[in-house]
């Protein structure tokens, strides 16, 4: 990560793991699967390391922030690595904070980036480069495009707009971009 005016880049990425393990146990976690049953399942792959992305990219706590499980998002974290996971970016550059915002369960976001907002994640840690992903929006799998210096405020308002997470994340001091400082976020005249 590099700091920058009071701005966090996400440059730390997980890498790919050459085991496929992780990719196999990626294709079970979803909104609804436990921590009692990611332990059971975890088992069965003992190369997997939750610090690894599949092939695809992702880390194993980016997409459950991705698909709202903030259940899992906890165990995960508790259980593993703990701190390290909480920043730690997905081979897009996003990190889980930024995934949870990107989530079309908005109640289930909500519960994963306040639990990621309790173990330190930065609420204004921004993309170093534009990309983009295939993602469900309104029940509607599409190419989102993120662009450079997105936040997670952003991605919150821009593309999943989730009220209730931006007003969390506001509460937390969260920005759109370091360019909003005086338009989008200054108190009305």
């Amino acid at each position: 990560m590099q700091c920058n005016n009071n701005f966090t880049y996400c440059y730390v990425r997980s890498r790919e793991n050459p085991a496929p393990d992780t990719q196999a146990l990626h294709y079970m976690i979803d909104a609804n699967l436990t921590p009692s049953d990611y332990d059971l399942i975890s088992r069965a792959f003992p190369k997997h390391n939750p610090q690894f992305s599949d092939q695809h990219g992702w880390n194993t706590v980016c997409l459950a922030s991705l698909y709202g499980n903030g259940q899992l998002v906890k165990h995960l974290i508790e259980s593993s690595k703990g701190l390290q996971l909480v920043n730690l970016g997905a081979i897009n550059g996003l990190p889980p904070l930024s995934c949870a915002c990107l989530s079309d369960n908005h109640s289930g976001a909500l519960a994963a980036a306040e639990v990621l907002c309790d173990q330190g994640a930065e609420v204004n840690m921004m993309t170093s480069s534009e990309s983009s992903i295939l993602w469900k929006v309104n029940g509607v799998y599409q190419r989102v495009m993120i662009p450079k210096q997105a936040t997670p405020l952003w991605m919150s308002k821009e593309i999943a707009y989730n009220t209730k997470l931006c007003q969390f994340l506001m509460g937390k001091g969260a920005i759109l971009s370091p360019n909003s400082l005086t338009q989008d976020c200054a108190e009305p005249a």
